[in-house]
């Protein structure tokens, strides 16, 4: 499982190495090579010395209890191919570490026999930002709703003056019919 993390903490590193098809067991990385959580740095990693090397010398690390673990890196094929830069990249959210991508950087400079071999680890941390579907559905309802509450206020404002425009309109009668009608018996009487 992840471990959760507060800014600046360190996140222990392991490393493991492989050179004529031997392999060695996981070992901490030292503290002062360890990346901290959510902050940028470079770190140079202790090399080997480059006249033993023959044979392809190969390096896996690891990190957040070997959740994440790299593939072997080539340090020095053994031909003048080394391993000069390494960018590990952290991609986290909160507390915990979502993702680690490992980008290395070769380089065709020779080494001397007697000449440690340099090999630099830029640790970069990413924040990941999750997208709520959940409220961007609810604002859109509410959107909704609210647009449609002004449509339907909007179309009974503008009918009731339409309506108002379109009444049947009873014609004046003039007094004297009014009178007639008035004298006249009723049926009801009869």
């Amino acid at each position: 499982t992840a471990l959760a993390y507060y800014h600046g903490d360190i996140v222990r590193g392991f490393k493991r190495s492989q050179y004529k098809q031997q392999r060695t067991l996981w070992s901490d990385l030292l503290y002062t090579q360890c990346p901290r959580f959510g902050m940028d740095k470079v770190v140079e990693l202790k090399g080997v010395n480059s006249k033993s090397l023959t044979e392809p010398y190969k390096m896996s690390l690891s990190f957040d209890n070997e959740l994440y673990v790299s593939p072997w890196l080539t340090i020095n094929d053994g031909q003048g191919r080394i391993l000069h830069y390494l960018d590990v990249q952290f991609e986290y959210s909160g507390t915990e570490i979502r993702a680690v991508r490992w980008i290395p950087s070769y380089t065709e400079e020779p080494v001397g026999p007697d000449e440690r071999i340099k090999t630099f680890v830029e640790y970069t941390w990413f924040e990941y930002v999750e997208k709520d579907v959940r409220v961007g559905l609810n604002t859109l309802f509410v959107m909704g709703c609210v647009a449609t509450v002004f449509v339907v206020m909007a179309v009974a404002l503008d009918s009731e003056s339409k309506i108002m425009g379109r009444a049947v309109v009873m014609p004046k009668i003039p007094a004297s019919q009014q009178k007639a009608t008035a004298a006249k018996p009723s049926h009801s009487a009869l």
